[in-house]
């Protein structure tokens, strides 16, 4: 079977959606177990929603004079410090 270029494309929609919708479902009841409150979870989505938005705005520019090397290296850093965190915390309120 061979698909046209607009199939695969629309495969790989398909593919990113429901990733993104499954990744969603889970979160929330991660979240859930923080909050107790739908409502929280839902203003604790939408704020991050609304960072990541506003962290693409103003890191595109960044990203594009700095360094790869350096950029991914200090990411590299920074996931490995988050995965440290949440390791050792078992509340979501750190201090």
């Amino acid at each position: 079977m061979v698909f046209t270029r607009m199939a695969k494309l629309s495969a790989v929609v398909l593919l990113v959606s429901l990733s993104a919708a499954l990744v969603g479902t889970i979160w929330a009841v991660y979240s859930y177990s923080f909050f107790q409150n739908e409502s929280s979870v839902g203003y604790f989505s939408a704020s991050l929603t609304i960072v990541s938005i506003l962290s693409y705005i103003f890191f595109i520019p960044l990203i594009e004079r700095s360094s790869k090397t350096k950029i991914f290296m200090w990411s590299l850093f920074l996931f490995a410090l988050n995965y440290i965190l949440f390791a050792i915390n078992s509340n979501l309120v750190l201090f």
